[in-house]
């Protein structure tokens, strides 16, 4: 499994998540997306155009994605 977490540095549901995450031993890569246009770019590609954040990407095992916005 592959989870992605697109954030920025002032969200605190970014930052919240990020923890719920880690306090659960959820290894995860963070794309800010503030310091990175190229993550901006895939975040609206992955949400279907929601700029929102955080946005959480899940690639399963068995190919399935999840989207969490």
């Amino acid at each position: 499994m592959k989870v992605t977490v697109y954030t920025t540095s002032t969200c605190p549901f970014s930052e919240q998540e990020k923890e719920y995450l880690q306090s659960r031993n959820v290894v995860f890569e963070e794309k800010n997306v503030e310091s990175n246009r190229d993550f901006l770019n895939e975040l609206l590609t992955v949400s279907n155009n929601f700029a929102g954040t955080p946005v959480t990407k899940i690639e399963k095992d068995d190919g399935k994605v999840l989207v969490l916005k």
